[in-house]
């Protein structure tokens, strides 16, 4: 990467400061499932957070020659010198991550995601930017909860069964990045595998999003549409254990931009989707709800609330409670039904659909064209798994 002339660039002529190349490694920490946490437990999860933060700055990245980059509500990008001591500040933010849950409930504990990448990036004294940092960050996002992933960069600086246990899980297609990337796991030398599976069921959770049915031409009905998702959607973190896409992350969608962006996407944004419309009954507003599982395109419920806005909003055991509630013991049993519905595979089929997830992992175009005959072979034994069963 050459850097051009900071001095006579007129972007950074006002700005006081040069933009200049430098090669960094450096650690990204993100909290998962930081939005449930937030929603259902705000001000404990904050609290607990920022002393988590605290030992992390004050204790653990001195001790690694370590420094705090930047911070984020819910992640921490860091900065070290030497990849070494990046790896062992990482082991040991999980080791206290893990020791501040002690004595908390299960659904309340903090943990840790890490992505560990050494690259030239550019810096301006205040901040880190190009395509390291934005590297960085996919990879936290990759990371399994209580996870540490990191690139080939890394790998080539660490002695296996010295500085770390250290896993390869292949090429990975990251978002935004053109090339896939080699990516590995990192663990303290000794250590048991992480139990990843402890917070396996959550993720397994269907998600639920609230969004606005449609932008409408007069603004208080857009007002009073957007005051419901905000409510259902708070209501729903309280009552109900399932994923609830929040609401600041679909305030700006409505159901057809949510769809546009689950075309565009390699991942459904939620499983089952809650429109909020509006209309009337006399003089009385009218909000029209419509629940649709996005996964078989079908209408699975649906409310006609005649009820002021301020119902909305009475306390939390009102109108968006009773709501939510009703929400939630309709997809339960909707859940249910299609568990028990559902043919179980044989195990050859897992043994198919194994070595065809192996194959996807790689990118060569004879592996993908292999995973793609092993699948349609996999569908071919379920098919006849179900006749046998005559379902």
């Amino acid at each position: 990467m050459t850097a051009p002339d900071s001095s006579t660039d007129p972007a950074f002529s006002d700005l006081g400061f040069g933009l200049n190349a430098d090669r960094r490694v450096l650690l990204v920490a993100d909290m998962v499932e930081s939005v449930r946490l937030m929603q259902r437990h705000e001000w404990e999860t904050t609290q607990r957070w920022r002393s988590l933060v605290q030992t992390l700055v004050q204790d653990v990245l001195p001790a690694h020659q370590g420094t705090l980059v930047q911070r984020r509500g819910d992640g921490l990008m860091l900065e070290f010198e030497s990849v070494t001591g990046a790896a062992a500040a990482a082991f040991e933010c999980h080791r206290r991550a893990d020791a501040a849950n002690a004595g908390q409930p299960g659904d309340q504990h903090i943990v840790l995601r890490m992505g560990l990448h050494q690259a030239e990036v550019l810096a301006d004294g205040i901040d880190l930017y190009g395509a390291g940092v934005q590297l960085t960050h996919r990879l936290a996002a990759l990371a399994q909860p209580g996870e540490t992933l990191c690139t080939a960069e890394v790998r080539d600086e660490l002695t296996d069964g010295l500085h770390a246990s250290v896993c390869d899980k292949g090429e990975r297609l990251l978002p935004g990045q053109e090339d896939p990337v080699r990516v590995y796991q990192l663990q303290p030398v000794g250590d048991a595998p992480r139990n990843l599976l402890r917070w396996a069921p959550e993720s397994l959770l269907p998600r639920i999003a609230f969004v606005a049915a449609q932008r409408y031409t007069n603004p208080d009905w857009n007002t009073v549409c957007q005051l419901v998702v905000t409510e259902l959607t708070a209501a729903a973190s309280r009552v109900t254990s399932w994923r609830v896409i929040s609401a600041l992350s679909t305030r700006r969608l409505t159901a057809q931009g949510l769809q546009q962006l689950d075309a565009q996407s390699e991942q459904r944004v939620a499983d089952y989707v809650v429109q909020v419309g509006w209309g009337h009954s006399d003089s009385t507003p009218v909000i029209s709800l419509r629940c649709t599982d996005v996964r078989r395109q079908q209408a699975v419920w649906q409310q006609d609330v005649i009820a002021p806005p301020h119902a909305w909003v009475a306390s939390q055991e009102g109108l968006a409670a009773d709501m939510a509630r009703d929400l939630a013991t309709t997809l339960l049993a909707r859940e249910v039904h299609i568990a028990h519905d559902s043919a179980l595979h044989s195990l050859p089929g897992y043994a198919l659909l194994l070595a065809a997830i192996g194959l996807a992992h790689q990118t060569t175009q004879q592996s993908a064209m292999r995973a793609a005959t092993i699948l349609v072979k996999h569908r071919e034994i379920i098919h006849t798994f179900c006749e046998e069963l005559g379902v």
